[in-house]
């Protein structure tokens, strides 16, 4: 198989999603009502100059160069996530052998990387190296404005376990909010996650982390309906405000040329046939009083599906939990919504 027609199919899709900030209720509005403006046909714009790929979305501006995401800023409150971008130590994409083994996938060893317009709403990144090659696609969702990221590597070399796509320069400011250890919320920088790689699902239990700020923050997440094994990387040994998504290739590993093939992205709809899977209290049954579960997207009632996942949730024995933008949908919830609120307030 030719690389580049290996590189079209292997790949995963990272979304990078905005945490609302916490705003008064005039600030609150007056934002909602600008971004609706700005959205009102939920335009996305993905563009190439200077071999910079700028991406302009209802939520979020963008900039990446030679793959590196340089700049992530929040259209809400104008707040900048990435502080001081570093293109030249820190590289996009890497290849993963065994014993954590990390291969970069750029133009040190006689490479180039070229940026190229696809479409008004698609760029790539192409990676030539002589260790291996890569593709990065950039493109946005226009419904949620989410920025996606889907990174492809092909190396030469067998014995390929994972395509891993980096996030650097994250502001220090901001702490991890991830599904570690049953749910963590520490600064990158902490001892018990500093350089530290954690495998789906024995030790990150949901393909989701949270960089949150005191104004807001965003999110990353995964949807993978075929349940194939990932991992989240937290900081390097010489510097903690790194993120790494690896997509692990199917075992055995010795032959393997190439990984990726997994999308990083909330689930947006709900599986033929729930309605007739409630009734039973399946948090009782898996954890009995040791603990509870809670939903992670889309439970924000905005329609009949969501308002169903809502209802199953509680049946299930789930924590009431809502997914929400602004302010504003707990000023005046919904019917759904209203009625978790309602459910916490007992």
């Amino acid at each position: 198989m030719k690389r580049r027609n290996f590189l079209k199919t292997a790949g995963y899709s990272a979304a990078a999603t905005f945490i609302a900030p916490q705003l008064s209720e005039s600030q609150t509005a007056g934002n909602t009502a600008s971004l609706k403006t700005k959205s009102a046909d939920n335009q996305v714009s993905v563009k190439v100059t200077d071999g910079r790929i700028y991406v302009e979305t209802q939520t979020l501006t963008a900039v990446i160069e030679k793959g590196v995401l340089t700049s992530l800023k929040s259209r809400i409150n104008n707040e900048e996530f990435i502080e001081k971008p570093d293109i030249q130590t820190y590289r996009a994409l890497q290849v993963l052998y065994r014993n954590n083994e990390v291969i970069n996938v750029n133009e040190e060893k006689f490479g180039s990387i070229e940026a190229r317009q696809i479409s008004p709403q698609r760029a790539e990144v192409v990676f030539n190296s002589w260790d291996g090659d890569g593709v990065l696609s950039i493109s946005a969702d226009p419904e949620t404005g989410d920025l996606l990221i889907e990174p492809s590597a092909y190396s030469s070399r067998p014995g390929v376990l994972a395509c891993r796509w980096n996030i650097s320069g994250i502001k220090p400011s901001l702490e991890l909010v991830a599904p570690l250890f049953q749910g963590i919320k520490l600064k990158l920088d902490d001892p018990l996650i500093k350089n530290n790689r954690w495998i789906w699902p024995s030790s990150w239990e949901a393909g989701l982390a949270i960089l949150q700020s005191k104004e807001g923050g965003f999110w990353v997440h995964t949807q993978d309906n075929q349940y194939r094994f990932k991992a989240l990387q937290t900081g390097m040994e010489s510097n903690p405000f790194v993120i790494g998504f690896d997509s692990e290739t199917n075992g055995p590993i010795d032959n393997n040329l190439g990984a990726g093939g997994h999308l990083f992205k909330s689930w947006q709809t709900s599986a033929e046939g729930l309605e007739r899977a409630g009734g039973c209290n399946l948090n009782e049954v898996l954890f009995g009083r040791l603990c509870r579960s809670f939903g992670y997207s889309s439970l924000s009632g905005r329609n009949e599906d969501e308002e169903l996942r809502m209802k199953i949730h509680l049946e299930h024995g789930a924590i009431p939990t809502i997914t929400i933008r602004s302010a504003e949908e707990i000023i005046n919830p919904n019917a759904a919504v209203k009625r978790m609120l309602d459910l916490a307030n007992i």
